[in-house]
């Protein structure tokens, strides 16, 4: 198995202007088919010791009878479309669970998640981490950003940027001077007013035990913290799941879908309405109209499905075609990358919920972000909270321009609809309370039954672990016996995420979670400002230093105001008014950032009568 270089540059970004390119921009779209599949097989995985379980008959048999009948409620740019899967589709999920389980580590426990290109695993509740970010919550001063004044940055990457032409960057000669704003670029990707600063971060070589080392500080975390002690050994479990999407996200591993996007849709036969006789009929025109639309949707068609053979894996195949394979795997190990580590917790009052976040990406052009990990902490007293996740898609191909039932009845797509794609959502975990009740799973959107082995499959003590499968539907929480592991999930920025709405269990109660994000800036791009070259800028924190070093030596203490004013117009520290401004100022080119790029390369209307077929970048 090769190895990617650096050389290659060959990770996708979601900083592209979309609108450039004919046909939308991303991933050929999936058919609804695949989604339904994508999200059944989602919903197996999210089982415990599911590829133990795959291999028993019995257990395999109930999950296809499970699904046989069942609606799975696909979403589209616009709506919901209902799918049924059909035996074959239904054998080919089970079987393809052969791959996934050869892409399960079960030494780390990391595994592929909901969808392709995330990643996943679990890890042992920390009561340090805990206590970590209880201290950095009872300490932190940052006021809650939204207008409803339930979201906090405790740890806060846009207070105290790099600021273009302002901050004082450390050269390789030992001179201060600030950086000059990036050129290039296009209208709305690149900011020529602040970016993130990132931190250093040394991995070690494999197989040394050694852990992952910070080069410098990290951006507002107050020096105290024993956050600084316990990140490297997060960073260490996180690494993996890093490794594994910068893997499928590299140009040579393009993502393989069931149903090939080269399969169009096919139409059996051709009674299509007949026009009037006569040019000047103008209601027998406006009745074939209506005749031909009514047609176009509701005409016999043959669409796309998985191939007659079945699942392929890569053993089978003689390697290539499973979704086990790849061309080149990405290895972090022995090298320095540059990371954003931010901190934030959504906490509700009794009686309110969460209406969401706004879909979006990580950074802007700036910091080059490739990847994100996300760990949830303290996920307390609220109902049903998953990550969801959205990608751009290009127009499909094989099919007649103009043909808009093809399309609808295909991919969902109508005619100036968005060209995206919603996939299945990931769960998170919900601590158990003595105060909160247990979450029960909801119904199934259908009347199908439960994907539960039936009493009679499950194997004896000794066999191996009970059958028993509960809370499969794709919009349920999992609920953990006693102390519940923390979730990590790591994905590629080409891929937009929400925070899906969320209430709380017991109302009279608060609730909410913690949310640690580590931002991956991309490897194979050249060295950027990070904190080692940038020192402090906080003013609090350079004056409590200088005062605990001059003070003592009897220097007054007009001193060291002198020598801090000095600091602040030479552009070394900010003072609180100006961090404050700067902030906001930095927050409003983001959110502006963040509108832009859901239009014009998330939201390229989708024309169905130009050219088939876009452009994966």
């Amino acid at each position: 198995m090769s190895t990617v270089r650096d050389q290659f540059q060959g990770y996708r970004h979601p900083f592209v202007f979309g609108v450039h390119f004919l046909g939308g921009i991303g991933d050929y779209p999936r058919t609804l088919i695949d989604l339904a599949m994508a999200h059944y097989s989602a919903e197996i995985r999210r089982v415990s010791d599911w590829w133990r379980l795959r291999l028993d008959p019995a257990t395999r048999s109930d999950w296809a009878e499970a699904a046989r009948g069942r609606i799975w409620n696909v979403r589209t740019p616009t709506k919901k479309v209902e799918v049924v899967l059909s035996n074959r589709q239904i054998e080919y999920v089970l079987d393809e669970l052969e791959g996934y389980d050869r892409l399960y580590d079960h030494h780390i426990d990391c595994q592929v998640s909901s969808f392709e290109r995330i990643w996943e695993r679990t890890f042992p509740p920390s009561p340090s981490l805990s206590s970590a970010l209880s201290d950095l919550r009872a300490t932190s001063t940052s006021e809650p950003w939204d207008t409803l004044g339930q979201r906090t940055y405790l740890l806060d990457p846009y207070s105290h940027p790099l600021l273009y032409d302002r901050t004082l960057l450390r050269t390789h000669a030992g001179c201060l001077r600030p950086l000059a704003p990036p050129k290039g670029g296009d209208i709305y990707t690149l900011s020529p007013h602040s970016a993130f600063l990132p931190t250093p971060v040394l991995i070690p070589p494999h197989p040394s035990p050694e852990l992952p080392k910070l080069q410098s500080y990290i951006n507002n975390l107050p020096p105290s913290s024993s956050l600084h002690l316990l990140l490297p050994s997060l960073l260490a479990k996180l690494l993996p799941l890093l490794e594994r999407v910068l893997t499928d996200t590299h140009r040579l591993n393009p993502p393989l879908a069931r149903i090939p996007p080269s399969a169009g849709p096919k139409y059996k036969v051709w009674d299509e309405p007949e026009e009037p006789v006569h040019s000047d009929d103008e209601d027998g025109w406006a009745a074939y109209e209506r005749d031909i639309r009514a047609w176009a949707l509701a005409r016999p068609i043959e669409l796309p499905d998985v191939p007659l053979a079945g699942y392929q894996g890569v053993k089978k195949a003689g390697g290539g075609t499973g979704i086990e394979g790849r061309r080149g795997r990405v290895s972090l190990q022995g090298r320095e990358v540059c990371v954003v580590i931010e901190v934030e917790e959504v906490r509700l009052k009794p009686g309110e919920s969460f209406k969401g976040e706004p879909w979006h990406v990580k950074g802007m052009r700036n910091e080059r972000v490739v990847a994100c990990a996300e760990c949830f902490f303290d996920v307390e007293n609220i109902a049903d909270p998953s990550l969801a996740f959205r990608m751009a898609t290009s127009a499909p191909t094989r099919f007649t321009p103009g043909d808009t039932g093809a399309t609808l009845r295909t991919w969902g797509l109508n005619n100036g609809d968005p060209s995206h794609q919603y996939l299945p959502a990931r769960p998170i975990p919900v601590r158990p309370s003595s105060a909160s009740p247990a979450p029960s799973p909801s119904p199934s959107p259908s009347s199908s039954p439960s994907l539960s082995p039936s009493p009679s499959s499950s194997p004896s003590p000794s066999s191996g672990p009970s059958t028993e499968l509960t809370s499969l539907t794709p919009d349920d929480p999992e609920p953990f016996p006693g102390s519940e592991p923390i979730l990590a999930l790591a994905y590629p920025n080409i891929y937009q995420t929400s925070l899906s709405p969320f209430s709380l269990l017991v109302p009279s109660l608060p609730g909410g979670l913690t949310v640690l994000r580590i931002l991956l800036c991309d490897p194979s791009i050249p060295p950027r400002p990070t904190t080692r070259s940038v020192s402090p800028q906080q003013h609090t924190l350079i004056s409590s230093v200088l005062s605990s070093c001059i003070s003592p030596r009897g220097v007054p203490g007009e001193v060291v105001e002198l020598i801090m004013e000095e600091l602040e117009r030479l552009g070394g520290v900010l003072g609180e008014e100006e961090a404050r401004q700067e902030r906001e100022r930095m927050w409003e080119e983001r959110e502006m950032f963040r509108e832009k790029n859901d239009r014009w390369h998330f939201c390229v209307p989708f024309d169905v009568w130009g050219a088939p077929g876009g452009a994966p970048v």
